[in-house]
């Protein structure tokens, strides 16, 4: 009896498939617990479905410490107002880049640059939203300081 070459090419084409598969979810792993940026996920309601080891050293948490908790619990409530003005334009479907002030576990203050963008389901509906965050806190102080130089006595 004669086997079926085409069923064996396409069990090895499976195979193929879900070992490429599973190189790519690694290498996204790899790529995301690895890059030297935070990344944050919210679900549609705001709360943190996922950060990265990054995002939460940023703020002085565990991952764990964070998924599940609301985005606004990491702010005050100034930032609570801009953060939810935020949240409605990515509701419809913005994306865009904007500077942010959180509040660290330890209460300190931490300045972000975020590049955000809203997630939507298969039918397209508002699903939550994902950001890559950056600690520019250094930056904003040198900022600041550049503004407002120390002032120096009149010889």
């Amino acid at each position: 009896m004669k086997k079926n070459p085409q069923k064996k090419n396409d069990q090895g084409s499976s195979l193929k498939m879900g070992s490429g598969l599973r190189k790519e979810k690694e290498l996204h792993r790899i790529l995301i617990e690895n890059i030297n940026e935070g990344i944050w996920v919210i679900d549609k309601v705001a709360n943190t479905s996922f950060v990265n080891a990054c995002m939460a050293e940023m703020l002085g948490y565990t991952s764990e410490e964070m998924i599940g908790s609301p985005l606004f619990s990491f702010m005050d409530k100034k930032a609570v107002t801009i953060a939810e003005q935020m949240i409605a334009r990515r509701q419809k479907g913005i994306k865009e880049s904007h500077d942010f002030e959180f509040v660290k576990k330890d209460g300190k203050r931490i300045w972000t640059s975020l590049g955000a963008s809203p997630l939507f389901d298969k039918d397209g509906n508002y699903a939550g939203a994902i950001a890559g965050v950056q600690d520019i806190t250094q930056r904003k102080r040198m900022e600041r300081d550049n503004l407002h130089p120390p002032r120096q006595g009149i010889s």
